[in-house]
C-alpha cells in the first residue's frame, strides 16, 4: 500500500508539470547566474527575511536569485523544475539542518545543481535519528556540494564529526552581522527598553518577563514592545505580545523590516525571545537580553564574551539581568563580527560566480564542461 501511495504521489508530480522531469539538460557557461534559494523564507520570521537581505545584498546585480521553496500561498514553480532552471542552488538559514528529522530543506533533488550551503546552525536539543543521519550523509558527502559555512565551531564540528563532508566546513559569525543596518538616532527623553516575545505552539507564562518590565518602568525606561516579525508569523507574535500586557505602552509593529529593525537600534536595552533581536541588538550597540538560551544563542552570547547577558524568559531572577549599569557590546566585538560574515559572503559570491562560469553537465553526459 506505501508503494502505491508512494507511485501514485510521483505519478502526480510528473503529470503535474511534465516539463520538470524531462532529460536534465544542464546548464550552460554564465558570467550572470540564477541561484535557487532554499530556507525558511518569505513567511515573515525577522530574523530568517533578514538572511535573505544578508544572502541578496552580497549577491548583488550580477547574480538573479529566485527562491526555490516558500508558503503554500505563494506562486513558485514546482521545486525540481526550479533546481533545473538554476546554475546553483544556495541552501541558507539557521536551524534548517535538525538531526533528529528530516527537513525538505536536503532533498536529493537539489543535489542536481552544485551547491553551497551557507550560514548553516545545529540545534541540539532534538538529538539525533540514525536513519535521518545517514541520509544527511550521503547529501554532504555528495560531489556536488561545493561549500560549507556555519554560524558556529559547534555546528562545524558536528558536521565534520557526523556527516564526513568532503569539503571543508568553514566557520563564520551569522551572516545578519554583515548588514550595514539602517541609521538610527536615539530619541530624546527617558531611555527606551525594547521587549519582544514570540508566540509558541504552548502558550508561554510570561510572568517574569513581565516583572522584568515593570523593573525597567521603574528605574525610568521607557517600555517598547516590538513585533520581531512581518507576513504570517507578525500575526502569531502579536497575540503572544498581548499576553504581555503593557497595552497602553509603546507597541511597534510593521511589515518594514527597516522600521523593525530602527526600533531596535533606538532602544538602550532589549530583552528578546529571538535569536535575531539579540543579533541586531549587538550590532547597534544596544545591550541585549537574550530570554531563550537555545544553541545558537548560548553560542553567539559566548563568543560575544558576554554570558550574564544570556538567561531564561521562565527565570525566577529575570529582572536581576537589568542592571543600572548595561554596557554594549564592545565596538571591537562588533566590528570583528561584521567583518567575518562581510568575509565570507564575498567569498561565497566568488564562488557562485566561478563556478556558474563553468556551467554544468549532469552525471553521464556527452561532454563535462
Amino acid at each position: 500500500m506505501r508503494l502505491i501511495r508512494r507511485s501514485a504521489r510521483i505519478a502526480g508530480r510528473v503529470l503535474a508539470d511534465p516539463f520538470a522531469y524531462r532529460r536534465d539538460p544542464g546548464r550552460p557557461p554564465t558570467d550572470h547566474p540564477r541561484v535557487g534559494l532554499v530556507g525558511f523564507y518569505g513567511y515573515g520570521n525577522y530574523g530568517d527575511e533578514l538572511f535573505l537581505e544578508a544572502l541578496t545584498s552580497a549577491f548583488g546585480p550580477s547574480v538573479d536569485i529566485q527562491s526555490l521553496m516558500g508558503p503554500a500561498w505563494e506562486h513558485l514553480p514546482p521545486l525540481r523544475r526550479g533546481v533545473l532552471d538554476s546554475d546553483v542552488v544556495v541552501i541558507g538559514g539557521g536551524d534548517l539542518l535538525r538531526p533528529w528529522a528530516r527537513t525538505r530543506y536536503f532533498r536529493p533533488v537539489l543535489l542536481s545543481r552544485p551547491v553551497f550551503v551557507a550560514g548553516l546552525g545545529i540545534p541540539m536539543w532534538g538529538g539525533t535519528t540514525p536513519g535521518v543521519v545517514d541520509d544527511l550523509r550521503k547529501f554532504y558527502r555528495h560531489r556536488n556540494l561545493r561549500g560549507i559555512a556555519t554560524r558556529d565551531e559547534g555546528s562545524a564540528a558536528w558536521i565534520r564529526d557526523n556527516l564526513d563532508p568532503k569539503v571543508p566546513v568553514r566557520v563564520t559569525p551569522d551572516l545578519v552581522c554583515s548588514l550595514d543596518l539602517p541609521p538610527v538616532q536615539r530619541p530624546a527623553g527617558p531611555p527606551i527598553f525594547g521587549v519582544a516575545v514570540r508566540r509558541r505552539d504552548t502558550p508561554d507564562d510570561l510572568t517574569h518577563v513581565r516583572r522584568l518590565c515593570e523593573k525597567a518602568v521603574s528605574m525610568g525606561y521607557r517600555l517598547r514592545r516590538i513585533i520581531l516579525a512581518n507576513g504570517r508569523v507578525r500575526e502569531h507574535d502579536i497575540e503572544a505580545t498581548a499576553g504581555l500586557g503593557f497595552q497602553d505602552t509603546e507597541l511597534i509593529s510593521t511589515s518594514d523590516l527597516d522600521e523593525i529593525s530602527r526600533a531596535i537600534g533606538e532602544c538602550s536595552v532589549f530583552a528578546t525571545m529571538k535569536f535575531h533581536g539579540v543579533v541586531v541588538a549587538t550590532m547597534y550597540g544596544v545591550t541585549p537580553i537574550a530570554m531563550m538560551p537555545t544553541t545558537k544563542t548560548r553560542n553567539f552570547i559566548a563568543d560575544v564574551g558576554r554570558p550574564e547577558l544570556l538567561t531564561h524568559f521562565s527565570a525566577e531572577d529575570l529582572p536581576d539581568h537589568l542592571l543600572p549599569e548595561m554596557p554594549p557590546i564592545a565596538q571591537s566585538v562588533r566590528d570583528r563580527l561584521h567583518d567575518g560574515a562581510t568575509a565570507y559572503l564575498r567569498d561565497l559570491r566568488a564562488d557562485v560566480l566561478a563556478t556558474a562560469a563553468h556551467g554544468y553537465a549532469p552525471v553521464g553526459s556527452a561532454k563535462r564542461r
